[in-house]
């Protein structure tokens, strides 16, 4: 079960920038420190395996087993007509479990101090032990069965592989910045450090035997991952659900996921004997972060409490895709009223107009069309970057609206428009035609000034004159006629 919250984007604007240093860390580290740990790890295999010491170790943990008087768990032990590596796996893996096999065997206590054997078990071992220490992930990584405070902290910030390390990363971009931005001073990179803590110290009340060890940050992205139900609370966030057969978008307070994370480290754990993954680290690191961001949240100034406020209901997406499949379906009709009310939502939003231009334009006579074009060019020129846009909507418009019903105002902004841009024939023939219907429009004298110098710009001597001329015929008095004459005598 994969539940993946998808509360916010980031903003580059304001980056996530301890998101990003942890990443960068945990990269850093693995590249730059373990780069060599699997030739590591195969040259430490290949010796206990291919020396006598796989085959003294198995010999010495049946003897130990019975010592013990653990008859059970002989009776797990492969039969003779298992394969050869299906046995030798077993008492791997068996052994690197129990630290008093290990301790015993050395002290005497499973085969007779004067037994030849011994020895020579001491001698591979200690030879097996310095491999060992060569790799990063074993010598820094989280023994249970020998902890320290430096492997406590070291092992969050070790992977087994690119795969690990990769996988860790993904996730702790998608929640590390979820709770980055509402988090003030370093109540983020404590909750990543403590998490970590608490994840690797629930794995060692689990494991404190076992000398495998323990590497990865999912443990303290877990505790990332249970601080975010604790700040979100009962507001309702949007969900990635994914259940293998089944996946959609869902939306529920974010304290629910909490007990559902925990299930599923808890089931994982109890039915996946044979997965590598850490389950009871990532159940620690759940509990830890959601108790640490309990006590934070409680501690005055620590959060932005906005923040953490859930997301409003998109409700202008399912309205465009609604209109969307209408228009493919050319049920123009049904997918107008969509639009619209999409638009209420969005009043601004350059491509609901851009689809709504779509469907009125199925019937270019009616008032919706001019209307439509209308509101869909005054946003186009609005800003540089859809000048462009504005002009190609233009010419489509005038070629198919019969007569064009656009206001004075608008066609002085689209004239303005296509002078900056680069375009001043275009602007040229709306200007003209504004000088003969509405000669005392107020703005006028600045768009053709605009114009004048939009055709000095593209080396067109010709056409500047003209303009200033034009200027200096129906606005004599106007400041934009001065300053336009004074620029040709300069000029």
């Amino acid at each position: 079960m994969l539940l993946i919250p998808i509360t916010k984007k980031a903003s580059w604007r304001n980056p996530p920038w301890i998101t990003i240093a942890l990443i960068l860390i945990n990269v850093f580290v693995f590249v730059l420190f373990q780069r060599n740990d699997d030739e590591r790890w195969a040259d430490a295999m290949t010796f206990y395996f291919e020396s006598d010491l796989a085959n003294l170790e198995a010999d010495f943990y049946k003897d130990y087993l019975e010592i013990e008087g653990r008859i059970r768990e002989i009776e797990n032990i492969p039969g003779s007509d298992a394969p050869e590596s299906e046995k030798r796996a077993y008492y791997y893996f068996e052994i690197r479990e129990s630290k008093d096999f290990v301790q015993r065997v050395d002290q005497g206590h499973v085969i007779p101090p004067h037994d030849a054997r011994l020895m020579q078990w001491r001698n591979l071992r200690d030879n097996y032990e310095q491999l060992l220490e060569r790799i990063v992930a074993v010598k820094y990584g989280f023994r249970p069965a020998m902890p320290s405070l430096l492997t406590w902290i070291s092992t969050m910030f070790l992977h087994g592989d690119w795969g690990h390390l990769i996988g860790n990363m993904i996730f702790l971009w998608l929640v590390g910045c979820l709770i980055e931005y509402g988090c003030r001073h370093m109540v983020f990179p404590v909750i990543y450090l403590l998490g970590g803590l608490s994840a690797t110290g629930f794995f060692w009340l689990l494991n404190m035997y076992s000398t495998i060890p323990l590497v990865g940050a999912s443990g303290a992205i877990a505790g990332i991952m249970g601080a975010f139900t604790v700040f979100y609370g009962f507001s309702k966030v949007n969900i990635f659900i994914n259940l293998g057969f089944y996946f959609n978008y869902l939306k529920f307070p974010a304290i629910f996921l909490l007990p559902l994370w925990m299930g599923n480290e808890l089931y994982q754990m109890f039915f996946n004997d044979g997965s590598a993954v850490a389950y009871a680290a990532h159940l620690g690191g759940l509990g830890g972060g959601a108790v640490m961001a309990l006590v934070v949240s409680r501690i005055p100034g620590m959060l932005d409490k906005e923040a953490f406020e859930g997301v409003e209901e998109d409700k202008v997406r399912p309205l465009v895709e609604s209109a969307l499949k209408y228009m493919r379906e050319l049920k123009f009709d049904k997918a107008r009223p969509l639009l619209i009310e999409a638009l209420t939502h969005a009043p601004d939003d350059i491509s609901i107009w851009r689809h709504l231009n779509v469907v009125d334009g199925q019937n270019p006579l009616s008032d919706q069309f001019h209307q439509t074009v209308s509101r869909l060019l005054t946003l186009y020129c609005r800003q540089p970057k859809t000048y462009s846009d504005a002009l190609a909507l233009f010419r489509e418009y005038r070629n198919s609206a019969q007569p064009p019903r656009l206001s004075s105002t608008l066609y002085i902004r689209i004239s303005n428009s296509f002078s900056d841009m680069g375009e001043p024939e275009e602007a040229e023939h709306i200007l003209l035609m504004l000088l003969k219907k509405a000669p005392d429009l107020l703005s006028l004298p600045t768009a053709l000034l605009k114009l004048a110098n939009s055709f000095k710009q593209k080396n067109q001597p010709e056409k500047y004159r003209q303009c200033i001329k034009l200027l200096s015929t129906h606005y004599p008095l106007a400041n934009e006629t001065r300053l336009a004459t004074q620029q040709l005598v300069r000029h």
